[in-house]
Protein backbone atom coordinates (compact mmCIF):
# COMPACT_ATOMS: atom_id res chain seq x y z
CA UNK A 1 0.00 0.00 0.00
CA UNK A 2 1.07 3.49 -0.97
CA UNK A 3 0.72 6.14 1.12
CA UNK A 4 1.93 9.12 -0.70
CA UNK A 5 -1.19 10.04 -2.96
CA UNK A 6 -4.13 10.23 -0.14
CA UNK A 7 -4.80 14.21 -0.96
CA UNK A 8 -6.86 15.70 -3.26
CA UNK A 9 -4.92 16.56 -6.57
CA UNK A 10 -1.71 13.78 -5.24
CA UNK A 11 -0.59 16.66 -3.20
CA UNK A 12 1.53 15.43 -0.40
CA UNK A 13 0.25 17.61 2.23
CA UNK A 14 -2.98 18.84 3.77
CA UNK A 15 -3.84 22.88 3.28
CA UNK A 16 -6.20 25.65 5.05
CA UNK A 17 -7.43 25.50 7.97
CA UNK A 18 -6.94 21.98 9.13
CA UNK A 19 -3.39 22.29 8.47
CA UNK A 20 -3.41 25.51 10.54
CA UNK A 21 -5.21 24.39 13.02
CA UNK A 22 -2.83 20.95 13.58
CA UNK A 23 0.34 22.92 13.11
CA UNK A 24 -1.34 25.12 16.31
CA UNK A 25 -2.13 22.75 18.15
CA UNK A 26 1.49 20.97 17.76
CA UNK A 27 3.18 23.61 18.76
CA UNK A 28 1.67 24.56 21.44
CA UNK A 29 1.80 20.64 22.56
CA UNK A 30 5.66 20.68 21.60
CA UNK A 31 5.78 24.24 23.90
CA UNK A 32 4.55 22.54 26.73
CA UNK A 33 6.88 19.69 26.52
CA UNK A 34 9.78 21.40 26.15
CA UNK A 35 8.86 23.78 29.06
CA UNK A 36 8.02 21.01 31.45
CA UNK A 37 11.56 19.20 30.70
CA UNK A 38 13.46 22.38 31.05
CA UNK A 39 11.83 22.79 34.13
CA UNK A 40 12.82 19.27 35.62
CA UNK A 41 16.49 19.13 33.16
CA UNK A 42 15.49 16.76 31.02
CA UNK A 43 15.94 16.34 27.56
CA UNK A 44 13.38 16.13 24.73
CA UNK A 45 13.88 13.63 21.78
CA UNK A 46 13.54 15.96 18.36
CA UNK A 47 11.81 13.01 16.78
CA UNK A 48 11.06 15.61 13.35
CA UNK A 49 15.11 16.10 13.32
CA UNK A 50 15.30 12.33 12.64
CA UNK A 51 11.94 11.67 10.95
CA UNK A 52 12.49 12.79 7.51
CA UNK A 53 12.40 11.96 4.18
CA UNK A 54 12.15 10.06 1.74
CA UNK A 55 9.09 8.38 3.28
CA UNK A 56 8.13 5.29 1.15
CA UNK A 57 8.38 3.12 3.51
CA UNK A 58 8.44 4.84 6.59
CA UNK A 59 4.63 4.64 7.25
CA UNK A 60 2.94 1.40 8.55
CA UNK A 61 -0.37 -0.04 5.97
CA UNK A 62 -2.39 2.44 7.89
CA UNK A 63 -0.72 5.23 6.46
CA UNK A 64 -0.60 6.95 9.70
CA UNK A 65 1.55 4.74 12.85
CA UNK A 66 5.54 4.27 11.89
CA UNK A 67 6.66 1.54 9.92
CA UNK A 68 9.66 -0.57 11.42
CA UNK A 69 11.65 1.89 9.55
CA UNK A 70 10.08 4.70 10.94
CA UNK A 71 10.28 4.07 14.42
CA UNK A 72 13.93 3.47 13.34
CA UNK A 73 14.39 7.22 12.66
CA UNK A 74 12.28 7.33 16.06
CA UNK A 75 14.83 5.62 17.88
CA UNK A 76 17.57 7.59 16.68
CA UNK A 77 15.82 10.85 18.10
CA UNK A 78 15.40 8.96 21.57
CA UNK A 79 19.16 7.74 21.80
CA UNK A 80 20.38 11.25 20.58
CA UNK A 81 18.06 12.88 23.94
CA UNK A 82 19.33 10.49 26.03
CA UNK A 83 22.81 10.45 24.78
CA UNK A 84 23.04 14.43 25.48
CA UNK A 85 21.74 13.50 29.22
CA UNK A 86 24.16 14.53 31.59
CA UNK A 87 24.74 10.97 34.03
CA UNK A 88 23.11 12.83 37.94
CA UNK A 89 24.80 10.73 40.96
CA UNK A 90 22.55 9.60 43.47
Amino acid sequence: MSCVNLFPGGKHSVSGALTRDVLRYVMRINRTIHQAAAARGLPVAEVSAHFTPPWPGKFASDCFHPSRAGYRDWSRALLAAVASTPVRSA
